[in-house]
């Protein structure tokens, strides 16, 4: 029998849950729980239309504090200007659009799985 056991060196401190920014306008609902504490998932429905700005396109920054991954499901007339924001900082970003997924629930497992997917990839290359 093969095992494979991934060696994890215990922090001397807590460490602090990961911040998921996911700006995807069906998970503005009441009743959406984050799986686990070990993440902490803030949505953002992004601007509704062309006459709300966003801040982060606007200033330069997200008003939902930092991140360290967004997953971006927005669509609309501010979307690829949101984007190319996020593009602007070193925040890494997950393209969502295609999900076709309609549960709230399901869009924010997939959502969270993506986040760390993309982390994963981005991190595991510098090592």
């Amino acid at each position: 029998m093969l095992q494979r056991t991934a060696a994890v060196n215990p922090p001397l401190l807590p460490a602090r849950p990961l911040r998921v920014l996911i700006e995807d306008p069906a998970l503005i609902v009441d009743d959406l729980a984050t799986p686990t504490a070990a993440i902490d998932v803030t949505a953002c429905s992004g601007p509704c239309d062309e006459r709300e700005v966003c801040p982060l396109v606007m200033d330069g920054s997200c008003p939902l504090g930092p991140c360290d991954v967004v997953v971006s499901a927005l669509t609309g007339p501010w979307a690829r200007s949101v984007r190319a924001a996020w593009a602007e900082t070193s925040t890494p970003v997950v393209d969502a659009i295609g999900l076709t997924a309609t549960d709230p629930a399901e869009r924010l497992h997939h959502h969270i799985g993506a986040a760390i997917q993309r982390l994963w990839t981005t991190y595991s290359a510098i090592e």
